[in-house]
């Protein structure tokens, strides 16, 4: 027989508390639990300000990292599996970044009480207490008179159907984009990854002679880091919502998009869009991946491929080859499992996924050993991917496993995370691996795939990809290295 539970309404708050009391003894004369008192609070606002609002801002709801309050907060934790002794555990074993375990157990549960205040909890007289038995009686809820989102849609068409009125850049242009100094036609220059245009105007005698020729204003105070592309003198730039084309050479702008999200924003970060035969392609940050007409700006289609209930998020600007697209979502730290896939160019239908964190039964599962009940994930995509047009081999960067920090709770290899991939661009089969960072206790992300290039090495003129891996220093509990480039069978 379960315990019964009592549910006490907080009117004036956002969420509910919801009491379970586990001893038959107590059933009949328990009272309701106090959470904190406004003394540990405001402590917990000190310890925060100093230690945790560098990366999650002054209201908790920090650009590229999970938000600690507001709706977002409560969609995230309010489930039935989650409570507040797992926020807790997050926070002692985890945080702040890089000095983990440097706050004490009082620092840290007055952390935990600031962020009950911030998410509605009422004060009351008892301070909170680190036992995990009290803690887990905390359970963020919605507040019964919230409205629900609607389910989000799969398929958004446009008002003009999915085929765009303009053309280019063909494939020719993007496989020659490497040699092509007058556009930026790939988030990275080009396939390769170059990140380079010889410009032979700019030298050291006219340098001093460069001046401003325009601007132009987003008109938001948004995260900005996106990769900004051009295509016969037009540019194309980003911000979470905002997709606006502008003459590359004096600034007008020709047209504006804005996504209106139908389901809920996960990260606040976008990093750009990809173009190919009159469309202009890009992801969002609640789970879409949608095209608009290049030479008007209007909608042709969008379809919702990503689940911000699993953490996912997109951040990374796409990638088109031939007919399809490939993207990533990031969201490590929220505990994603990572993935990367294709998608039809025509309207986004789905062709391929490989899984960046296996699934238990495929290749790779093994190197992962956690504790019962322990979520794991990680693998995020958030920087752009290479191709070897020749081989037909993508190339990308996955990011950390998650929990991000206490190792010791997910021991093995982890694969495929701090790994670089290499599949198949048309099947999304595993080609080969390479995991210079097995055992990964600082967030240590490989974050870039590429430059691919050609160059002599061992004696031989040999094609080369550039790999920056940060890992553990000599003495550590480091693994060897794993041989480059270690051949799996697809996980598929």
């Amino acid at each position: 027989m379960k315990p019964p539970a009592t549910l006490l309404r907080v009117t004036a708050a956002k969420v509910i508390l919801l009491a379970t009391f586990a001893a038959a003894r107590a059933q009949a004369q328990a009272a309701p639990i106090t959470s904190y008192t406004t003394e540990q609070a405001l402590a917990g606002e000190t310890v925060y300000r100093a230690a945790c609002a560098a990366c999650h801002g002054e209201d908790l709801r920090g650009a590229g990292v999970p938000p600690l309050a507001g709706p977002d907060f409560i969609a995230q934790w309010g489930r039935p599996d989650r409570n507040a002794d797992d926020l807790f555990f997050l926070l002692r074993t985890t945080m702040p970044p890089g000095g983990a375990g440097t706050l004490t157990s009082d620092q840290n549960i007055a952390v935990l009480a600031y962020l009950l205040q911030r998410n509605g909890f009422v004060a009351g007289s008892a301070p909170l207490t680190t036992n995990p038995a009290r803690l887990r009686t905390i359970v963020f809820l919605k507040p019964e008179n919230a409205t629900p989102r609607p389910p989000a849609p799969e398929f958004v068409a446009g008002p003009d159907g999915t085929a765009p009125s303009g053309s280019g850049p063909n494939q020719a242009e993007l496989d020659t984009a490497g040699s092509n100094m007058r556009d930026w036609l790939y988030a990275t220059h080009d396939y390769s990854g170059q990140r380079y245009a010889r410009q032979t105007q700019i030298n050291r005698t006219t340098v001093r002679q460069l001046r401003v020729a325009c601007a132009y204003q987003m008109g938001t105070t948004e995260s900005f880091q996106t990769n900004p592309i051009v295509y016969r003198g037009v540019m194309y730039l980003t911000t979470l919502h905002l997709t606006v084309a502008i003459d590359a050479a004096t600034c007008r702008p020709l047209w504006k998009h804005v996504w209106r999200t139908l389901d809920r924003d996960v990260w606040l970060a976008h990093r750009g869009v990809a173009i190919q035969d009159g469309r202009v392609v890009r992801a969002t940050s609640d789970g879409y991946l949608l095209a608009l007409d290049a030479a008007k700006g209007t909608l042709l289609w969008a379809r919702h491929v990503a689940s911000a209930d699993k953490g996912e998020t997109f951040t990374v600007a796409p990638m088109i080859y031939q007919d399809l697209i490939l993207v990533g979502p990031a969201g490590s730290e929220n505990a994603a499992k990572g993935w990367v896939g294709a998608f039809t160019l025509e309207d986004g239908s789905p062709v391929w996924r490989f899984s960046l964190v296996p699934a238990p039964g495929e290749p790779g599962s093994e190197s992962w050993q956690t504790l019962p009940g322990m979520p794991n994930g990680g693998g995020g995509v958030w920087t752009p991917m290479t191709l070897d047009v020749a081989r037909g081999l993508l190339h990308l960067a996955a990011t950390n496993p998650s929990p991000d920090f206490p190792q010791r709770f997910r021991t093995g290899d982890n694969l495929y995370t701090n790994t670089m991939v290499a599949l198949d661009v048309r099947t999304g089969a595993l080609a080969w691996y390479a995991h210079p960072a097995q055992t990964d206790a600082h967030d240590w992300d490989l974050a870039q795939a590429g430059p691919l290039f050609r160059a002599r090495a061992g004696g031989a003129s040999r094609d080369l990809m550039a790999v920056v891996a940060r890992r553990e220093s000599s003495g550590s509990t480091t693994a060897p290295p794993t041989p480059c480039c270690t051949r799996r069978p697809s996980p598929r």
